[in-house]
């Protein structure tokens, strides 16, 4: 007998098992999501941002380090989301 046919053998006898499993499964699922999502998208206090090059719509390429000193912001947006054109700055 396999260690699957064990394990779901067991399942079937006890209930309460394959619930509290189940259970533990999606919220270790939910939890994991949750940490990857929010991994490396908060930005740190106090810390310098990382150097980055960009090309904006016109061509003109950026880089950050450039433009140390100066207050930059830096305001990301689809081209295709029609809120986002409403708010231009």
């Amino acid at each position: 007998m396999t260690l699957f046919k064990k394990a779901k053998k067991y399942l079937e006898k006890h209930k309460w098992a394959s619930i509290l499993f189940e259970v533990s499964l999606i919220i270790g699922v939910l939890l994991l999501f949750s940490w990857f999502q929010n991994s490396g998208t908060i930005a740190s206090e106090n810390k310098p941002a990382p150097d980055f090059t960009l090309q904006s719509i016109d061509g003109e390429t950026y880089q950050l380090s450039k433009l140390k000193g100066k207050k930059v912001l830096i305001y990301f947006f689809a081209p295709w989301c029609s809120i986002c054109h409403m708010s231009e700055i």
